[in-house]
């Protein structure tokens, strides 16, 4: 998992998606074969922006960033609205086990 700022997001983003705007989150697969399920990378700076706007908390809003990343990895696709519909419901189910067990992150964001 990799916390970056927007700009080094969109870097990525037009690098290996061919899109240099910002995003939320990417996901590259791994290699199970090497012990390697992936890596997720975050923009920090686009969590802060969307929960500041929303009235959401900063820890929350990265929560579920990282649950979308994982769910990526677990296979969901987000890309058909069919298929987005069933992510965003596997991602509120994730985050309310995680919020009712108290095993959430406390995120901070520190500069």
């Amino acid at each position: 998992m990799v916390f970056l700022d927007d700009q080094a997001l969109a870097q990525l983003h037009a690098e290996f998606l061919a899109d240099p705007t910002t995003t939320d989150v990417i996901t590259f697969e791994g290699d199970p074969a090497h012990g390697v399920a992936g890596e997720i990378c975050i923009s920090v700076d686009t969590a802060q922006a969307y929960a500041q706007k929303n009235g959401h908390d900063f820890a929350t809003e990265l929560l579920l960033y990282v649950v979308h990343g994982w769910l990526h990895l677990a296979g969901y696709d987000d890309l058909q609205p069919a298929k987005k519909r069933i992510m965003r419901r596997a991602e509120a189910r994730a985050l309310k086990i995680l919020t009712q067990n108290k095993i959430s992150p406390g995120f901070a964001l520190r500069r």
